[in-house]
């Protein structure tokens, strides 16, 4: 109740001010970013329509292409990054942001071209220890050439990216690709050591006639067809005999839009109460587990390295998740995964709001958020159709 008092508070003192105030256009611009903050976007978009009675600014449309997205008007917010860039041609934060709403839609050459403009900054990557010293690849022919490929982003960048490699090795005659060393295993088992070597450090750089970040390939190399490409290394973990599902209910807290897209265990208590596995690593609630209904074994408290917890989906039927690296690394070994996407604020990569298919991975589906609960009984009624058309020993 104090919450909406003070909202209305602040609304009727927006009214005063724009009686009084000789700067409209400022006031009304300001409140439109506490309502973007406070996620009311609908209310957002009509105050910013209204500053634009004053003034026609780059700041106010890409503002309302913000929110579009956040409301899934994707076409809408298109435009609007345009309109603004029409005013401010070389702003790097709406070019990006433009790139990402094409991406989302599918619009491949002029996004991947666009999304380029995310390392006009210095950002910490480690252009820095090759800028300068060796070229970078813009697309010149690689035979008899060696190429450095850097990381750049999380974990679920990575898994998702190295699935152009098979396409670069095609090209070159050797590549060197760095990761974290928490994958290094993986990707070593995953691909022809002939061909790539795989290095966890930046600091040594081999000698290499161009270099490229991982996300940059797909705009040299083109689009590639979902397939499995990551592999298990099969080992003896004492799992249940029977029709096991991996859940993982919660992503790094530290993302900027955590609240939205992660779940609590409880959210789950509806679904079948069949085995399942805990692939979750990060988790705030040592009890989550044990205090839980399910039938639920923890694992994903104790594994490693990525390699690890590739053996553990390998073993299982389905995994179930919100939006990680978990997901990459299921749909990236072929796993049947179900994917459960925020309402606000989806990763540009699961394309638009309300899409099933997934395009990045074959056996992946997407699940939407509308409202938690009803995601959830969805999923629930979907799990034991699936159990049903699978014929799953349970």
């Amino acid at each position: 109740m104090k919450e909406i008092l003070r909202r209305i508070a602040l609304e009727l003192k927006l009214k005063r001010l724009l009686v009084k105030d000789s700067d409209p256009l400022q006031t009304l611009f300001t409140h439109s970013v506490l309502l973007l903050k406070q996620e009311r976007y609908q209310e957002g978009i009509e105050t910013l329509n209204e500053a634009l009675l004053y003034a026609e600014l780059p700041e106010i449309y890409s503002n309302l292409a913000y929110a579009s997205s956040k409301l899934h008007d994707y076409d809408k917010a298109i435009a609007y990054y345009r309109k603004s860039l029409a005013m401010r041609p070389n702003h790097p934060n709406s070019i990006n942001d433009l790139s990402l709403e094409l991406l989302r839609l599918g619009v491949w050459k002029e996004g991947w071209d666009l999304f380029e403009y995310r390392n006009v900054y210095e950002n910490g990557f480690s252009d820095r220890y090759v800028k300068g010293r060796i070229p970078i690849w813009q697309g010149q022919d690689l035979t008899g050439k060696h190429i450095y490929i850097s990381k750049e982003q999380g974990f679920g960048d990575a898994i998702q990216f190295i699935c152009y490699l098979p396409k670069l090795i095609e090209k070159a005659d050797h590549v060197t690709w760095l990761c974290e060393p928490a994958l290094l295993k993986l990707f070593k088992q995953s691909f022809d050591p002939s061909k790539v070597t795989f290095v966890d450090s930046f600091e040594t750089v081999p000698e290499c006639d161009y270099w490229l970040y991982q996300m940059s390939l797909p705009r040299l190399i083109g689009e590639v067809e979902p397939y499995a490409y990551l592999n298990a290394d099969r080992r003896e973990l004492n799992l249940p005999e029977g029709f096991k599902v991996g859940l993982a209910w919660k992503g790094n807290p530290k993302h900027v839009n955590d609240a939205n897209r992660s779940l609590k265990l409880s959210d789950f208590d509806e679904i079948p109460n069949i085995q399942y596995v805990s692939l979750q690593k990060l988790n705030d609630n040592p009890y989550e587990i044990a205090n839980s209904p399910l039938n639920i074994i923890d694992i994903g408290s104790s594994v490693g390295d990525w390699d690890e917890t590739a053996a553990v989906i390998d073993q299982l039927d389905l995994v179930i998740c919100v939006d990680t690296a978990i997901a990459h690394l299921a749909g990236a070994m072929g796993k049947p995964c179900w994917v459960i996407l925020p309402l606000r604020g989806s990763d540009w990569r699961w394309g638009p709001y309300g899409n099933k298919r997934c395009r990045l991975y074959k056996n992946t589906t997407l699940f939407w958020m509308a409202e938690r609960s009803t995601v959830m009984t969805e999923i629930a009624e979907e799990l034991r159709r699936y159990i049903t058309e699978t014929n799953a020993v349970l």
